[in-house]
């Protein structure tokens, strides 16, 4: 067991702990963020809406990235159009479509949701706490 010399340096070592277990490649919470934000792609997007213009290719879905911050990690969709543009950003806010349809200007904010309901649910908790269990450290 390591031993600390003061309070604050105890915590800096937990805030350490904390940030390098989720940021591992194995990490539960990222994979928690990226299973419910597909959850949400399935049902803010795909569900309300069977394209006429164009061929759904279902890449939303499973396009997603996990980037390293000071602070722990970002999940991002990594999804582009043909001019490079972020379609999850045309989705969320209803904004950027090249064509008219049913759902232009009309958001389906499938982040915002994700968000909402990994704040309003015990599934990250639990994903960070299994992270922070593997890299040695338990909690109740």
């Amino acid at each position: 067991m390591k031993n600390f010399n003061s309070i604050d340096e105890a915590l800096a070592h937990i805030e350490n702990l904390a940030i390098s277990s989720i940021q591992r490649k194995d990490s539960k919470v990222a994979k928690t963020i990226i299973d419910t934000a597909k959850e949400h792609v399935i049902s803010d997007v795909y569900s309300v809406y069977q394209p006429m213009q164009y061929v759904r290719t279902y890449k939303l879905l499973n396009d997603w990235s996990v980037h390293k911050t000071k602070k722990g990690i970002s999940v991002r969709s990594d999804r582009k159009d043909e001019f490079g543009r972020s379609i999850a950003e045309k989705i969320e806010y209803g904004r950027g479509y090249s064509f008219e349809f049913e759902y232009s200007n009309r958001p389906r904010p499938f982040i915002e949701n994700t968000k909402r309901e990994l704040q309003n649910s015990p599934r990250l908790r639990q994903a960070f706490k299994e992270d922070m269990a593997r890299a040695g450290l338990r909690t109740n």
